[in-house]
């Protein structure tokens, strides 16, 4: 009979998956994760979210998202974790976080319902990692099509202005506004076909 002070495991195709194994393999992932009960109050917190929070192991057990977080982003988070709940399925989402500096973050999440051995529901579990960078670089690349779209949309007017120009300072002003339309056009389809090219190499 096993000793109580052994730690109780299961078995995945023969191999024996321990408690002490699963919380390793948890510290070992290169992204934040939570567990949080019915309640909202975390159970555990692997070492990469208690150093992105500033709190050492075991000082956010009993914790809930109003002690982290603006009221605003703790209320959201739960209720994505109500869904959760309700919906028995995992969700997935890019949303904004707060730091432990004070700044503002996106960060990738999944989050799904977590059951007991009897098929009960205990909680939720929570993976999410940082996305900032690529979060910005699509919102520019997203500005950059809207101000092409916007400049180009503009050649078919100013080309008819120079059908009706009356003088020769008409004249010039229509030339110089399509030159500048033509330019600005010219430089932000560059910029988007580099970023286009990073995006590419990067995928």
């Amino acid at each position: 009979m096993a000793s109580e002070d052994q730690p109780r495991s299961s078995s995945v195709d023969g191999f024996p998956v321990s408690k002490e194994l699963s919380h390793a393999l948890l510290e070992c992932m290169p992204v934040n994760v939570i567990f949080k009960d019915l309640g909202g109050r975390i159970l555990f917190a692997n070492q990469r979210f208690c150093q992105e929070s500033g709190s050492r192991p075991g000082e956010l057990i009993g914790k809930t998202d109003y002690d982290l977080f603006p009221q605003e982003m703790a209320e959201k988070y739960r209720r994505d974790d109500a869904d959760v709940l309700k919906r028995g399925g995992v969700l997935h989402d890019v949303e904004r976080h707060l730091n432990i500096d004070g700044d503002i973050r996106y960060v990738e999440v999944f989050k799904a319902p977590v059951q007991d051995a009897q098929g009960h529901l205990i909680g939720v579990q929570v993976l999410f990692w940082d996305v900032t960078e690529r979060k910005l670089a699509d919102e520019q690349f997203e500005n950059e099509q809207k101000q092409i779209k916007s400049l180009t949309s503009r050649i078919p007017e100013i080309a008819l202005r120079l059908d009706r120009v009356e003088n020769d300072s008409q004249a010039r002003e229509t030339m110089d506004a399509l030159q500048d339309v033509l330019t600005r056009t010219s430089a932000a389809l560059a910029k988007f076909s580099a970023g286009d090219a990073g995006s590419s190499r990067k995928s």
